[in-house]
């Protein structure tokens, strides 16, 4: 007979479903295929969405250099509701990424949801001005989506360049990261390596562990921070064991022309280590 099954995809890329038919009189039968998700779409402000994301408390009177209690709700635009039933996503139901207007500051945490689906958790900006926040979240059965907000901070502004330069090498805590990327067409899936080794040595950084169920966690802000792809490195024997080498390829989509800021996340050497890179797509 015919058979279905119903998977939800937490974001766009490459995905292997494995399954295990056991056929009355033949036995079990193992199969496999790859599929290609497509991304739902890129987050954005300008466009409509099923769901929103809402700053109720804080950071109103924030203050940069001390910590505020930030709130957000992700409220059903259709019902007006506040959701409190989420998937969990790589081992999360909610990635907080804040990111500064200019994109050269950001963090990625992750908050605690109260019994009203109000989630909070303390943020120490440092600088005063306009602040991007991203949820990533995945409300139940719905899929992944990345909803935005702005927030404003009080204070002196930034002492770092506010400038998108680009750049496809960084260093974290030892760790240095050089961003590789070929033939990037816009709307199209690409493949975008990052090659680690040891600041010290020039060894590949082959030791890195998995954090939050992943080799690595990518952003990908467009530079009117409108735009965001969170990638993940395909889990296959081919990509681990290059992971082993230090090379940890990610996929994703540009979906328009323009500066973007990257951010890759690995945990080495017992800390979470945050490379940020610059690229232009033409």
């Amino acid at each position: 007979g015919d058979y279905g099954v119903v998977l939800f995809f937490p974001h766009g890329g490459d995905y292997k479903i494995a399954l295990t038919l056991n056929i009355p009189g033949q036995g079990k039968h193992d199969i496999a295929f790859l599929v290609d998700v497509k991304d739902e779409r890129p987050a954005s402000l300008s466009k409509p969405q099923p769901y929103q994301l809402k700053v109720v408390d804080g950071p109103v009177h924030a203050m940069a250099g001390q910590p505020s209690n930030l709130k957000l709700q992700v409220v059903d635009t259709k019902t007006g509701k506040v959701q409190s039933a989420f998937d969990v996503a790589h081992e999360k139901q909610f990635h907080l990424l804040l990111a500064s207007k200019d994109l050269n500051w950001f963090l990625h945490e992750h908050p605690e949801m109260a019994k009203d689906g109000t989630w909070s958790i303390p943020i120490t900006f440092p600088a005063g001005g306009d602040y991007w926040v991203y949820g990533d979240v995945a409300p139940s059965g719905k899929g992944s989506r990345v909803l935005i907000a702005k927030v404003s901070v009080h204070g002196d502004k930034p002492t770092w360049d506010t400038k998108l330069n680009l750049t496809t090498t960084a260093v974290d805590g030892g760790l240095k990261g050089e961003l590789v990327t070929r033939n990037i067409q816009v709307g199209r899936k690409t493949t975008l390596m990052v090659k680690l080794t040891d600041e010290k040595t020039g060894q590949a950084a082959g030791d890195t562990v998995k954090w939050l169920g992943a080799a690595g966690h990518m952003m990908i802000f467009h530079q009117d921070g409108q735009t965001v792809v969170h990638s993940h490195p395909a889990e296959d024997e081919e990509n681990e064991a290059q992971v082993n080498q230090g090379m940890i390829h990610f996929t994703g989509r540009f979906p328009k022309p323009g500066l973007y800021k990257v951010y890759a996340q690995f945990d080495w050497r017992g800390a979470v280590r945050t490379l940020g890179f610059a690229i232009e797509v033409k």
